[in-house]
């Protein structure tokens, strides 16, 4: 089965980020993996490093920001309905 919701989700790759991230957040979920390089994030008054290899999840409206030295990584930003479905398909 093809999801319809799957069309609208923005994946991103990155091949050298290098720098400061703002406070922001997103309306998605944010499912990344970490290629090389580190990157360090703080949210909700806790800090977490992404190193090689590594993986991560931010919910949505949750307020993050952070600092990269020579990362290289991939994001996906699968909506709230998306995950939704997929949960649906994989327990229903």
């Amino acid at each position: 089965m093809i999801l319809d919701s799957l069309a609208n989700t923005l994946f991103e790759n990155v091949q050298h980020s290098h720098g400061l991230f703002s406070k922001h957040f997103h309306e998605t979920y944010t499912l990344g993996i970490t290629h090389s390089g580190v990157f360090k994030s703080m949210r909700l008054k806790e800090s977490a490093l992404s190193y090689k290899h590594s993986t991560r999840i931010i919910n949505p409206s949750e307020v993050h920001f952070g600092d990269s030295n020579s990362w290289k990584y991939t994001n996906i930003y699968p909506s709230v309905s998306l995950m939704a479905e997929i949960y649906e398909q994989i327990y229903f």
